[in-house]
């Protein structure tokens, strides 16, 4: 490639391209450098432009369309017949100086990449782009060392970080991030905030918040289509039901107790604790579950959350600063039996009972009055899919018909090994469940014949 030195010419002589990099100008700045090239300093940096076969327009411009702009106008404070100022010199009206590349000797990808590169390079160091302007010029950019690449004999599948190495090689400080990103604000360059947005992470923010809202809409019509199966969907709840509203008229669920029962391994522990059950995840959930459940259930609704003994107080205060929740200051039992864990032989004493808490949402007018202790023997029926902390299938149908009525809806966030399903065939309810291990969810959706969510 030869550098030709500067040339005076014609504005009407240089081509502008559509698909230039910069797609939209600030008119505070554009007037600022109007006033410095008409009024004051003159043109200090000329254009770019690579030169044609085209003998109507011999130039096409890489870079400086905002100076091409300035120089093609004829504004009335200047004097008749003058152009701007350059170099201490008047040039002719609408004549402008220019940075000639000559491509000579480049193939079609030599020619694209300089075009590509000159002009980024100056836009970048003249003002910022905006940031999608930004990345999908880095995006050409990087698409053009692909060609490249396929074409040669050296072609292969290159890692992100050795296609961000490429571009740092052509003179631009490219992360292996800063690439994935201007990606991702490609994807999306048809989303209005993106287009407006005046920084990367503002961009990232509102296509952020805008594959919420397509996930909500998802979830929404998935969770609220009319369907004879029960439901359930594979994940955290907490990233897959934070946009449900309403949508529920009661909660049975089991969750992590904390209390490290996916480390112990005492005696009568048939099945092991797959899931996370530190104190310190409890207490995450607990951060978010009570507003969590108290907006994915109806105006009015019950909520029945099992717990150990020694969180119930802990639940109960967090339950409680939710204004709609009245909270039972008491625990409910759940009696096993003469079931249950033996967690040191020498003690002689198993773990036979666990708490329950009852929390009543909007004044929800109950249907039955029972006893706070629930006492059940072993339930065979749920033990097709094996799990550490399984409960009686009548032990949550007695909880659900409290205050739920048949064709009502319940949800299970942390439904396991399914207990929800099988009791809520026997309250005919519908029943819908998040579970966070990707085997139950398969176990359940083979041996229960239940709708497996999905979206995206």
């Amino acid at each position: 490639m030869k550098h030709s030195t500067i040339q005076i010419v014609p504005c009407d002589s240089v081509f502008v391209p559509e698909d230039r990099q910069r797609k939209k100008t600030n008119q505070k700045t554009m007037n600022k450098l109007r006033i410095s090239i008409w009024e004051e300093d003159g043109l200090l940096h000329p254009p770019s432009v690579l030169a044609t076969p085209d003998d109507t327009k011999p130039f096409r411009l890489i870079s400086g369309f905002r100076r091409y702009t300035i120089c093609n106008e004829l504004p009335s404070k200047v004097e008749h017949g003058s152009g701007i100022l350059f170099n201490k010199e008047i040039l002719p009206v609408r004549h402008i100086p220019v940075v000639v590349y000559d491509a000579t000797g480049l193939d079609d990808f030599g020619i694209k990449r300089l075009l590509t590169r000159v002009e980024l390079h100056e836009n970048l160091m003249r003002e910022n782009l905006t940031p999608l302007d930004e990345a999908e010029a880095l995006v050409r950019l990087d698409q053009l060392n692909l060609e490249e690449s396929e074409s040669s004999k050296l072609a292969k599948q290159y890692t992100m970080e050795e296609r961000a190495g490429k571009i740092r090689e052509e003179g631009r400080e490219v992360s292996r991030d800063s690439l994935a990103r201007a990606y991702v604000l490609k994807e999306h360059a048809h989303l209005e905030r993106v287009q407006k947005a005046s920084s990367g992470k503002e961009a990232l923010h509102a296509i952020k918040e805008h594959n919420d809202r397509v996930r909500a809409r998802e979830i929404e019509k998935a969770f609220g289509e009319k369907t004879q199966k029960h439901q359930i969907l594979c994940g955290d709840y907490r990233e897959y039901l934070q946009h449900l509203e309403g949508r529920f008229d009661c909660v049975v669920t089991d969750p992590p107790y904390g209390i490290g029962m996916d480390e112990e391994r005492g005696q009568s522990i048939i099945h092991s604790h797959k899931y996370l059950d530190s104190q310190a995840y409890f207490e995450e959930l607990v951060k978010t579950l009570p507003t969590d459940l108290g907006r994915i259930t109806t105006p009015q609704a019950t909520i029945f959350v099992f717990c150990d003994y020694r969180f119930f107080s802990y639940l109960y205060q967090a339950f409680s600063k939710i204004p709609e929740f009245s909270v039972w200051n008491r625990p409910l039992i759940y009696d096993k039996k003469n079931r249950g864990t033996v967690p040191d032989v020498k003690t002689g004493l198993r773990r036979s009972y666990e708490c329950i808490l009852y929390i009543n949402k909007g004044g929800k007018q109950v249907l039955r009055c029972r006893n706070e202790v629930f006492s059940y023997i072993k339930d065979t029926r749920t033990e097709e899919i094996p799990h550490a902390a399984q409960k009686p299938a009548q032990l949550y149908a007695d909880l659900i018909t409290i205050g739920c009525e048949a064709g009502q809806s319940v949800i299970d966030p942390f439904c396991g090994s399914g207990t929800i399903f099988y009791a809520a065939d026997l309250t005919n309810t519908q029943a819908f469940g998040v579970e966070i291990l990707e085997d139950h969810v398969k176990d359940l959706v083979t041996h229960r014949n239940l709708e497996e969510i999905t979206y995206g």
